[in-house]
């Protein structure tokens, strides 16, 4: 591990008590963001994703950020969906990117690492590939104690492996 870990990450940070739906003048209280959000990703954007247009956009970032003087990426990658072919999209934009950029990927699980059915099943055959570290969303597992669980689930795994976490 390095002694100073150079990464960015960008996070959507919601400071509000409610966001303005686009285009009309309706709010939406802060609890909703969450359903909303998720319901979007599944209905509109899985099911447009291909390799070859997440490649596309992954190298078109990591183009743009070393032109920005970005050395280090840490990027979270999606395991919740069986086919993981997020990972295997991100993890051919690694070994592109490799010349110029350390792209590091996090086993993300998406959709909480128990609360999908194969969630911890995937997160290892993304680790199996060669992602870089172990993440985690205890607050999308369906209970507190299943959260508190996937913590310990998790870091138990990372330290079996020699891998970092980052949990959100």
């Amino acid at each position: 591990m390095r002694s100073i870990e150079r990464t960015t990450k960008s996070f959507y940070l919601f400071h509000f008590k409610g966001f303005r739906v686009p285009f009309t003048p309706m709010r939406m209280p802060k609890r909703m963001m969450v359903p909303i959000i998720k319901a979007a990703n599944e209905l509109h954007i899985k099911p447009l994703l291909t390799q070859d247009a997440i490649v596309g956009r992954a190298l078109a970032y990591c183009d743009w950020a070393v032109a920005k003087g970005l050395l280090a990426i840490r990027s979270h990658v999606d395991t919740s969906d069986p086919s993981l072919l997020p990972v295997r999209a991100m993890l051919e934009v690694k070994n592109r990117v490799a010349p110029y950029l350390d792209l590091q990927l996090v086993a993300f699980p998406q959709d909480g690492v128990l609360r999908t059915p194969g969630g911890l099943d995937n997160l290892q055959r993304a680790l199996d590939l060669g992602v870089d570290v172990v993440g985690g969303i205890p607050h999308f597992e369906r209970t507190m104690g299943e959260g508190a669980a996937s913590v310990k689930l998790l870091c138990e795994l990372a330290a079996e492996r020699g891998l970092p976490v980052d949990m959100h």
